[in-house]
C-alpha cells in the first residue's frame, strides 16, 4: 500500500462495484481501494432469465471479468472468501480461493464497505435438488432450460419467491425489515416462461394432449410497493387476468 487511507470493499457485484466506482470518483487518488470477492467476474443476474429463454448461455454472455475493469480505475482486486471482520482491529479475515488449500490472512483497512449480497438457501428447501429450479445463476438457469427442453412433459408449474431473512444473529431496531429481496423476478420469469412454452412447445402439446398450467406466488401481497398501492394492485390484477 501507499500510506493513503485504505478502503476495503467486501463484495464484487452491483453494490460493491458501484461503491468502488463512486469512492474513486469522489476521493480521486487520495485513497487506496481494494475489492474482495470469491469470484473474479461480475455476474449480471437480472438478465439471466432473458438470456436462457432467448437461447443464450448466461455463463458466456452475463459474466464480465473484474480484474482489468477495476484496474482501469486503479482499484485492486483480491479473489478470496471473506471469513470475518474484526471491527476493533480494523481488519478482515480472508482465505484466497484461486486454488484450494490456501491459508487464512488478515487485511487491514481504514474504511470498510460491506456489500457481500445475500446467501441463498436452496440447500435448506426439502426436495429442491430433485424437483426445484431457479434462475439466480448460470448453472441453475442452464439446468432449468435443459429440463424444459428434454424432460418437461406438461403439467403445473409454480413460480414464486420466498421471504427475505436479514441475518440469523438478530437485527438492530433501526434497520428496516424487507419482506422480500426482490419483487420483479417472479413476474418476469412467469411471463417469459409462459411465452417460451407457448412458442416452443405448442406443437408437442397438440400432439400429446398435455397442457401446461402456471401459478405465480409472491412473498408479498403486491408486486412492488415502490410503484404505489394502486399501480401494484393493478399490475397483479393484470397478471392474474392474463392467465
Amino acid at each position: 500500500m501507499t500510506g493513503k487511507p485504505h478502503v476495503l470493499i467486501l463484495g464484487g457485484n452491483f453494490a460493491g462495484l458501484g461503491a468502488a466506482q463512486k469512492i474513486r470518483d469522489y476521493a480521486k487518488d487520495a485513497v487506496d481501494i481494494t475489492v474482495i470477492d470469491r469470484k473474479a467476474y461480475l455476474d449480471y443476474i437480472p438478465n439471466i432469465p432473458l438470456e436462457i429463454f432467448e437461447g443464450r448461455d448466461p455463463a458466456v454472455t452475463m459474466h464480465m471479468p473484474l480484474v482489468e475493469a477495476l484496474a482501469r480505475d486503479d482499484v485492486r482486486f483480491v479473489q478470496a472468501e471473506v471469513l470475518g471482520i474484526d471491527l476493533d482491529g480494523r481488519k478482515v479475515r480472508l482465505r484466497p480461493n484461486e486454488r484450494p488449500g490456501a491459508p487464512e490472512y488478515d487485511m487491514a483497512y481504514d474504511y470498510v464497505v460491506i456489500a457481500l449480497g445475500a446467501r441463498l438457501a436452496y440447500d435448506e428447501i426439502e426436495g429442491f435438488a430433485e424437483h426445484g429450479h431457479t434462475v439466480s445463476d448460470a448453472f441453475h438457469a442452464n439446468r432449468l432450460i435443459d429440463y424444459l427442453k428434454n424432460h418437461y412433459q406438461g403439467g403445473p408449474i409454480a413460480v414464486g419467491s420466498q421471504r427475505f431473512e436479514q441475518g440469523t444473529k438478530g437485527r438492530p431496531d433501526w434497520l428496516p425489515t424487507a419482506l422480500a429481496a426482490c419483487e420483479g423476478p417472479p413476474v418476469e420469469v412467469s411471463l417469459a416462461l409462459a411465452h417460451w412454452l407457448e412458442t416452443r412447445l405448442h406443437r408437442v402439446w397438440c400432439g400429446t394432449g398435455r397442457r401446461m398450467m402456471s401459478a405465480l406466488a409472491d412473498a408479498r401481497t403486491t408486486l412492488h410497493p415502490g410503484f404505489g398501492a394502486d399501480a401494484a394492485v393493478g399490475g397483479r390484477q393484470r397478471v392474474v387476468s392474463s392467465g
